[in-house]
């Protein structure tokens, strides 16, 4: 049986001002790329990767706040994951 790639691409959809209008609209868009297609193998590689660099500056966010280190603004995150094994 052929592996499956699930891309998901979220749309949102910001809350009017008005009370009239409170509710906020999300919408899913799923495809699947089966691993028989030629681009299946490039767009897992990359998934991947980017899986690992997000977990990377997660724990880099976390660990600076666990020990009181203060907070990382993106640029500083940026700068400091270029040097990272991830990016």
């Amino acid at each position: 049986m052929p592996q499956t790639l699930n891309l998901m691409s979220k749309c949102f959809t910001l809350p009017r001002a008005s009370a009239i209008e409170s509710s906020c609209l999300i919408s899913f868009l799923e495809r699947s790329i089966k691993s028989t297609e030629p681009r299946f193998a490039p767009i897992d590689a990359l998934a991947f990767q980017s899986k690992n660099l997000y977990n990377a500056a997660n724990y880099v966010i976390r660990q600076n706040f666990v020990y009181g280190w203060g907070y990382l603004n993106y640029h500083k995150m940026a700068q400091f994951m270029k040097s990272h094994p991830a990016y």
